[in-house]
């Protein structure tokens, strides 16, 4: 007996039977009756209500938001958990009967493809077709009623066949089947069983639904941060690469050597690119569909676009202008000069183009060197320094730009080891490039402080291209959620 709210009405009644008959070891079966069942004494009714606990409506409420999913599978009688499922939120929409019976048609008059509540019971379940099953499980509020354990575990198959991720949660040795298929099986660990928490990959101690919310949430986190950093870290990769690979092509001085990559990689952006692991979550974060297990990958080409060839390009640009200016304007050096002198341009010893560069030098002779190589040299290690100096400046920026995805950076929350970070970054940057004694380690020079003026105004630019890329994200732009929504 049920009834239409959330109660659970039981009815009770009573039949006295033959102790010779049925002595008190006698094994009733249920699926071929073996005892009587006419004859009974009505004995009266019990209603039962196992309320939804506080917090699940919201829980409910808050995964929908988030594009999850949640659907009902119980053994309750079908209008019983219909009445659940409606109080908690699962189900707000009409089912095919509910829109029949308002309108006074049959069900058959009513297109089915515009109602996305539906009640099926495990008899029905039975009796499915390939079409019932792909009608059923696209609809967007569902409740399986009076469901055996095989057909839990069939259910979660057909959404797996559907490539969607399905988390079941349960507590009984009934549930095992459904908790061990899915892709994550979620036991409770006070009220649930010992088959069904070895079924399981997650036990919830509180037995709480709205533990599992926090732990979506803590989950979609963690790999926001970890994009966040890959795409941090991937950035400084551009303006690394394109000094060798301008030295290769042109034969023009190295911008960096092996020794200030390092310093960068293994030096100024560890502590920054650890410290992206303790931001917190956005306010968009829950807010999102979940990703595409086919196509949404933790590094796509959106995080190569963004890296490689919009922020990345941008600091090797940087970099390259802090070089050339110190070799050009410092030290004389004609840019169209510089092509094809790259092999030895780094060494004390005479090469064969130095006369021709003494020639066209705009500075030379200076006072205070030994010889043009000296000057050449010493040229060279204050133009790779001064690209080093670019790179760092230019990730103290980019990372406070990481921060977030859409939240402007305005409204970044603080995190101290990031702010750690930063000055990490800079005390080893000042110690590379100051210190003496680590020059001669790592062949750097001191660097002018008229090149930090150059570099400065650069920074205003990134933040307000990307305050614009984030606005218009926040503003749904096609193009920009398509070429730069990692």
């Amino acid at each position: 007996v049920s009834t239409q709210s959330t109660w659970g009405v039981l009815g009770f009644a009573r039949l006295p039977l033959d102790p010779s008959k049925y002595p008190p070891h006698f094994r009733f079966d249920n699926e071929n009756i073996n005892f009587p069942l006419e004859g009974l004494q009505f004995c009266g009714l019990i209603s039962l209500i196992d309320p939804p606990r506080v917090g699940v409506k919201e829980s409910v409420a808050t995964c929908q938001e988030a594009g999850i999913r949640v659907m009902m599978v119980t053994g309750d009688h079908p209008e019983t958990a219909r009445a659940i499922a409606k109080s908690i939120g699962i189900m707000p929409g009409k089912t095919i009967q509910e829109v029949a019976d308002e309108s006074g048609r049959p069900v058959s008059q009513v297109d089915k493809n515009t109602v996305e509540a539906v009640v099926v019971t495990g008899t029905q379940l039975m009796e499915f077709s390939e079409d019932d099953w792909e009608y059923t499980l696209s609809r967007k509020q569902i409740v399986f009623a009076r469901t055996m354990p095989q057909q839990k575990q069939e259910i979660v198959r057909r959404l797996q066949d559907r490539n969607e991720v399905v988390a079941v949660t349960g507590d009984g040795t009934n549930d095992s089947p459904a908790l061990k298929q899915a892709a994550c099986g979620v036991a409770m660990g006070i009220a649930g069983s010992e088959i069904a928490k070895e079924a399981a990959q997650v036990i919830l101690l509180d037995d709480n639904f709205s533990s599992l919310v926090v732990g979506i949430e803590e989950g979609r986190l963690i790999f926001d941060n970890l994009k966040k950093c890959i795409y941090y870290t991937l950035t400084h990769l551009t303006p690394e690469m394109l000094p060798f690979l301008l030295f290769i092509a042109a034969n023009i001085p190295l911008g960096l050597s092996t020794l200030m990559i390092m310093t960068i990689d293994l030096g100024s952006e560890l502590v920054s690119a650890v410290s992206l692991a303790w931001e917190r979550g956005e306010s968009a974060v829950m807010k999102k569909p979940p990703r595409n297990i086919l196509t949404d990958r933790l590094v796509n080409r959106k995080v190569f676009f963004l890296s490689y060839l919009v922020y990345g390009v941008w600091e090797a640009f940087v970099g390259f202008w802090a070089y050339f200016w110190v070799l050009i304007h410092e030290y004389g050096f004609p840019f169209g000069k510089l092509w094809g002198v790259g092999i030895g341009f780094d060494k004390d010893d005479e090469a064969s183009y130095d006369n021709d560069l003494i020639k066209s030098n705009t500075k030379w002779p200076v006072s205070g060197y030994k010889s043009f190589q000296d000057y050449r040299v010493n040229a060279i290690k204050e133009a790779q320094s001064a690209f080093l100096f670019a790179i760092a400046i230019s990730q103290l920026a980019n990372i406070m730009m990481a921060k977030s995805r859409y939240t402007s950076v305005i409204h970044a929350k603080i995190n101290r080891i990031m702010i750690i970070g930063q000055i990490t970054a800079m005390v080893v940057m000042v110690l590379v490039i100051y210190c003496p004694g680590i020059q001669d380690f790592f062949f750097t020079h001191a660097v002018h402080g008229y090149i930090f003026a150059l570099i400065l105004p650069t920074i205003p630019i990134m933040f307000i291209f990307d305050e614009t890329r984030k606005f218009l994200l926040r503003r749904g732009n096609k193009c920009v959620t398509v070429l730069t929504d990692y």
